[in-house]
């Protein structure tokens, strides 16, 4: 990879959305989205984008990553002007990733008389087959439902200029992997290939070096000036007072918004109930829900008419909720990287926040091999019985498992072992 640029996330822009050569129908529509100037990483990455180089663009949440590709691909459907073939694919892991990228790219496909798809799951399939017969010149979509529309005849894939994997960290690491690798391997060869990726773990640069030719890295910087202060402690608690610690640390964030974490969707369904039945204000977010119900879910969560969202690590990614302050891991992750995920929910925009991780002396073996995958040393605040420290000091027995057992450490191939696959279909 010769070309890398690192940039600050935020910063007095060089340039104007003009200076970079954008047609006009385009401008309008950034205008009509109220984007008035480019962020750091826009301004790096659309110039080399419009020329056709294959990418990696490392950028967390809120730095501008989906307009920087989302821009050079309108540009490229403007160049061709071909209105009856799918000329971008995008892969997203989840299905709020997929929509939210699908809105602005439809705001700024609008003014060239283009269109958009989005193939998700949880949604059905007939409304997605109308917008196929349009003939839609991008497509996002989560890996199973395209797959889906690939083997059914409604997505021809023969003419796709461009793809773009979002989130590659994710689609490239679960249960999507092998419908992310299929699909690839059904485009044509010679094509633009961008990935997206928070984080470079082993199992993305094997894709990065099997997948792209000559690429151009970007990189957006953590700029400590502009980013909210999160404190992050750990919060010792037990199996039977767990439930009880975490409606003491809601109470005393009563007039915030708190995002917790549990690990199972049932689990999710089973703490939605409880808390619900405790009288808070709660919504529950997990993969076995259809599209409708996740929306309104976040909705209510967004405009604050609900104080509490309950989620799987469907909520982990691309949920941008700006008065959002506390989150709570009442269960432990299955990665390092996860854990890094879910408490990059709040601390947004300049805002401090408070993410807490509760511990159980039964948790206390899976965190220390969470710590050795990368998990940050965190300050306790100590609540165990010296019987509790003393099981929390028992190895489990040998062959004993448990979710992220190798700490989030990649496997030997291009991506690890499979896990169970995440409900983006």
């Amino acid at each position: 990879m010769e070309d890398i640029v690192t940039v600050p996330r935020t910063g007095t822009p060089t340039q104007t959305f003009a200076s970079l050569g954008l047609t006009a129908p385009t401008l309008a529509g950034l205008k009509g989205m109220g984007i008035t100037t480019p962020t750091p990483v826009q301004e790096q990455s659309i110039p080399p984008l419009i020329q056709g180089r294959d990418a990696l663009i490392q950028a967390p949440t809120g730095s501008g990553k989906t307009a920087a590709f989302v821009i050079p691909i309108v540009e490229l459907c403007e160049k061709l002007n071909d209105k009856n073939r799918t000329v971008a694919l995008v892969l997203c892991p989840t299905r709020e990733l997929a929509t939210q990228g699908a809105d602005v790219a439809d705001a700024l496909l609008s003014p060239h008389g283009f269109r958009c798809a989005c193939l998700i799951g949880g949604v059905g399939y007939d409304a997605q087959r109308v917008q196929m017969k349009q003939s839609p010149q991008v497509v996002f979509g989560s890996p199973g439902r395209v797959m889906d529309f690939i083997w059914d005849g409604k997505l021809d894939v023969s003419g796709v200029s461009v793809v773009v994997i979002d989130e590659a960290d994710e689609l490239l690491d679960q249960g999507f992997a092998p419908d992310v690798m299929k699909i690839l391997s059904y485009l044509p060869s010679q094509r633009q290939t961008i990935l997206v990726s928070a984080t470079l773990p082993e199992w993305v640069q094997g894709v990065v070096k099997q997948e792209l030719h000559d690429p151009i890295k970007v990189a957006v910087a953590f700029d400590p000036a502009n980013e909210g202060v999160i404190e992050h402690r750990l919060f010792e608690t037990t199996q039977a007072n767990r439930f009880d610690d975490l409606c003491r640390l809601l109470d005393d964030n009563r007039d915030g918004s708190a995002l917790v974490f549990g690990r199972t969707k049932w689990g999710v369904q089973k703490l939605f109930a409880q808390l619900r039945k405790a009288g808070y204000q709660v919504e529950a977010l997990e993969g076995n829900m259809t599209q409708g119900q996740r929306e309104r879910a976040l909705d209510r969560f967004r405009s604050r008419k609900s104080h509490v969202l309950v989620a799987t690590n469907v909520a982990a990614r691309g949920i941008d909720v700006r008065h959002l302050g506390l989150v709570i891991n009442y269960e432990l992750p299955e990665s390092a990287e996860l854990l890094t995920h879910r408490i990059g929910r709040t601390g947004r925009a300049g805002a401090d926040g408070v993410a807490i991780t509760l511990l159980t002396p039964q948790d206390e073996n899976k965190w220390q091999r969470l710590r050795k995958g990368g998990a940050p040393n965190l300050p306790r605040e100590e609540h165990w019985s010296a019987a509790d420290r003393a099981a929390a000091a028992e190895k489990p027995a040998r062959g004993a498992g448990g979710a992220g057992g190798r700490g989030g450490q990649g496997g030997q191939r291009g991506f690890r072992p499979q896990r169970q696959r995440a409900a983006a279909r």
